[in-house]
Order: C-alpha cells, then sequence, then structure tokens
C-alpha cells in the first residue's frame, strides 16, 4: 500500500508540475465524446423493403400505407 501511496504522489506531483498534463486529462475525454456522439448516429430511412401481398384486402393495403407514412420504408 505505501508503493501506491508513493506512485500516486509522484503521478499527481508530474502532473502538477506540467500543464499539457492537465489539459490531456481534461480535454481528451471531452472530446471523445463530442467525437463519439457525431458518429454513431443510430437514425434508420429509407430502408428498400418488398412487399409481397397476396391477401389485397383494406387491412393489408392499411398496414403497408402505414410503413409509407412513416418515412422510413421505401416499398
Amino acid at each position: 500500500m505505501r508503493r501506491f501511496r508513493a506512485l500516486i504522489k509522484k503521478e499527481m506531483i508530474h502532473m502538477l508540475r506540467d500543464p499539457r498534463t492537465l489539459v490531456f486529462i481534461f480535454l481528451m475525454p471531452i472530446l471523445q465524446l463530442v467525437m463519439l456522439g457525431y458518429v454513431n448516429m443510430t437514425d434508420i430511412k429509407n430502408v428498400s423493403t418488398v412487399v409481397f401481398n397476396q391477401d389485397n384486402s383494406r387491412a393489408s393495403r392499411a398496414l403497408l400505407d402505414s410503413f409509407l407514412s412513416t418515412g422510413l420504408f421505401l416499398l
């Protein structure tokens, strides 16, 4: 445990002496969060879909119309 405390103390002194280290400690995680927020888009739009509608009833056409009205599917 004494070695661990000594190591922590040494690293804290090093960080306080070098301001660039503090910039990396605080700025890099913020940059990563912002960049990953833009890269990780989960929006799904315009999915090409084929429907083989043999029933051709009012209910099946209403279901297809509801798919089209969402704007997410291309039939």
